[in-house]
């Protein structure tokens, strides 16, 4: 039995990320018996996902610590949680856990039960958490004890791995970390893609650019609405249209909303089927964000409906630039990114969007959970 845990998502958090991640893991191990523990909603939007791919593994409801939880807190929740993982996995004589997300209390409680089941191995996947070890640790006396960076440097063993999202992280990290390095893999980011591969007409008099996900301060999102403001200002051949592919967060809603975006309220239900027709009504994705140590699941959404990127120059849009060719464009800076907006609004490369994206459908098959799950049979069993 190979058992995967998400001890903190909820919902439809990383809910793509995860189906992908347990079917390529399925795909390498097919004769193996996969549990997927998870809280209910997210457990069913993980399954109705693999379901609908003919993915048949086995699912356990699980309860989860609450999001508004201090990390304090969230310590002897998470511990029991992980112990009855734990205790689950040795009655069942299974020898390795996958746990699909963590938190610091979440890290702690994995190294404290490894050095009480000895029998046991962990493998802890590195989501947007792994961006806060560039910083400090918090001048509040209630979080510094639970600084990611020193958890994720300290008390680690052979038998505890940590899994990147995609090599140009796992370098990256072990530039950050170097004493972690042994301790590192990679795969790359799997994902189910949309079936269709039909390229899309480029002949409205409206060009749309959307930004994929949440709209967030980790996001950029105030850039995302200032180049908005700023070419909508200009007088271009070509009419602009802005759109957030996602929501506001609430956090940033009130200082951001305006009408040089269309962005979908947080306060509305906002289903699969609500993001999927905002996806598909954009002609380019836009990232106006720099990602350090994390790779974006909302770029993955972009490649599904095969959507040209414009982003900004950095390690993670040049992986994927170089593993399926030319599939957008990559900006030096916010004003370069701007002033390409603006050539396009005014050129309409017509032929170019054309081949960008069939690129991108070629080039995504490389990432599916199939062609990714030989890596997970290299992870495993090392």
């Amino acid at each position: 039995m190979i058992i995967i845990c998400e001890p903190q998502c909820e919902g439809f958090e990383h809910a793509e990320v995860n189906a992908a991640l347990v079917a390529a893991m399925k795909f390498a191990f097919p004769q193996e018996q996969v549990l997927f523990l998870a809280e209910k909603a997210h457990l069913q939007l993980v399954s109705s996902q693999l379901d609908s791919k003919h993915v048949r593994i086995q699912y356990y409801e699980i309860e989860i610590p609450p999001k508004r939880l201090s990390d304090a807190k969230r310590l002897t929740a998470e511990f029991l949680l992980c112990k009855g993982v734990f205790d689950f996995a040795r009655g069942n004589h299974t020898n390795k856990i996958l746990f699909s997300s963590i938190t610091s209390p979440t890290l702690i409680s994995i190294k404290i039960l490894l050095r009480l089941f000895e029998d046991i191995e962990g493998v802890a996947v590195l989501h947007r958490i792994l961006s806060t070890i560039t910083k400090g640790p918090s001048l509040m006396p209630s979080k510094a004890p639970f600084w990611f960076r020193f958890w994720l440097s300290f008390g680690n063993m052979k038998r505890l791995s940590y899994l990147a999202l995609s090599p140009y992280i796992e370098e990256r990290l072990s530039r950050q970390l170097p004493r972690i390095t042994q301790h590192v893999k990679s795969i790359d980011l799997p994902y189910f893609f949309e079936i269709e591969k039909k390229p899309q007409r480029f002949e409205r008099d409206i060009i749309r650019f959307g930004a994929f996900g949440v709209g967030s301060r980790y996001k950029s999102a105030d850039i995302f609405f200032r180049i908005s403001r700023e070419v909508l200002s200009s007088h271009t051949r070509f009419a602009p249209k802005f759109v957030l592919v996602g929501f506001l967060d609430p956090e940033v809603s009130h200082k951001l909303k305006d009408d040089s975006v269309v962005a979908p309220s947080f306060e509305a239900p906002f289903s699969r089927e609500n993001f999927a027709d905002l996806a598909k009504s954009v002609d380019y994705a836009i990232f106006p964000s720099y990602y350090q140590l994390a790779v974006s699941s909302a770029l993955m959404d972009a490649f599904s409906y095969a959507k040209p990127i414009i982003a900004l120059k950095q390690p993670l849009f040049e992986y994927y630039f170089k593993a399926m060719g030319d599939i957008g464009y990559l900006c030096e800076s916010y004003e370069d990114m701007k002033d390409l907006i603006l050539a396009i609004l005014e050129e309409k490369p017509i032929q170019r969007y054309l081949t960008q994206q069939c690129n991108i459908f070629k080039g995504r098959e490389q990432f599916s959970p199939m062609a990714v799950s030989p890596q997970f049979v290299k992870l495993w069993k090392s």
